[in-house]
């Protein structure tokens, strides 16, 4: 399917998270950072198509990594976001299943609705856990 298929997923005030599990911090970094070796335009992030993601902005991203395996809601609170939405986190890694990670990634003002749940590469698996909205 085509990008433009889908609807803009921008919406303030929406926090959308993925966990799962990387090799290192610079593996899980590569993936979520658009390329301009090839191309002026840029080449999407890899996240961005895996996971068909309209909207995506790395100036609202944060990320967490380490290098033992975490619970999800020990990485949330590494992040700038993490107190926003640590208790609805936890109830949602509990439903799919997802105990220890060690990485965490958070994209803010972005409403992913989940259509693809899970992808991985060579170096990194990511699960989609969910959408919440947030205050300032």
């Amino acid at each position: 399917m085509y990008i433009d298929q889908f609807p803009d997923m921008r919406i303030d005030n929406y926090l959308s998270v993925w966990v799962g599990h990387s090799t290192s911090e610079k593996a899980l970094e590569k993936l979520l950072r658009t390329s301009y070796e090839v191309d002026i335009d840029g080449i999407a992030p890899w996240i961005e198509d895996a996971f068909e993601i309209v909207g995506y902005n790395e100036d609202f991203l944060d990320i967490a990594y380490s290098d033992s395996p975490l619970s999800p809601v020990e990485l949330a609170l590494r992040t700038s976001f993490g107190i926003q939405f640590q208790d609805l986190l936890y109830i949602d890694v509990k439903d799919v299943g997802l105990k220890d990670v060690n990485s965490l990634i958070v994209a803010g003002n972005l409403r992913y609705d989940g259509h693809i749940k899970f992808a991985k590469t060579n170096s990194t698996e990511l699960t989609f856990v969910g959408s919440y909205q947030f205050k300032f």
